[in-house]
């Protein structure tokens, strides 16, 4: 692993392992082995190395959701793979929060975020063959809320999140809903009156 390469797995480890207390350009010098000096010369300072790290994180678990993908049966599937890998995901939650936490006090970090998010919007857009852009919002949004369902409460289910998220919302294009979608054994089903 070249120096650059340590640095950022450092970086992802922190904010995984610690998240953004304590982050600094010592620090994750230290973590990674390397002279602090580096952060510079690779990365043009702690916001550039924490991007880097951001981007390597991002590409990885992209990469291998697609590796997942091409298992899936049909497009339902292919939903609930892309949740459960998010939201049941522990690095991506915890360093997904740690990032929303660094970027209150780097804008550089917070602007880079902002764009990775929306390009994996448009990604999943694509991927799901959704056409209007609430749609995919709204499940970006309720991916995110996951997110932090999951690290606030440990009995917190995704996937019967999901089902029921996909039983209750008309959002899967007709093509894609099973004849079954709705599971009135779901638990977090509302009873009706």
């Amino acid at each position: 692993m070249t120096r650059k390469e340590k640095l950022i797995q450092a970086t992802k480890e922190h904010l995984i392992e610690i998240g953004e207390a304590n982050f600094s350009l010592r620090a994750i010098a230290t973590r990674a082995g390397v002279n602090h000096g580096l952060v510079q010369y690779y990365f043009g300072g702690l916001e550039g190395m924490v991007t880097a790290a951001i981007e390597n994180f991002a590409m990885g678990a992209f990469k291998g959701l697609r590796e997942k993908l091409k298992d899936s049966q049909n497009k339902e599937d292919a939903f609930l793979i892309i949740a459960e890998d998010f939201i049941g995901n522990e690095n991506f939650s915890k360093l997904f929060l740690a990032i929303a936490q660094l970027g209150e006090r780097m804008p550089g970090v917070r602007a880079f975020h902002q764009k990775m998010v929306l390009s994996r919007r448009a990604e999943l857009k694509k991927i799901l063959g959704f056409e209007e852009e609430l749609d995919i919002l709204l499940l970006q949004t309720v991916i995110f809320g996951g997110v932090m369902m999951g690290n606030i409460d440990p009995t917190f289910n995704q996937t019967l999140l999901m089902k029921h998220f996909i039983s209750k919302l008309n959002i899967l294009p007709s093509n894609l809903k099973t004849p079954n979608a709705q599971n009135t054994t779901n638990p977090l089903a509302t009873q009706e009156t």
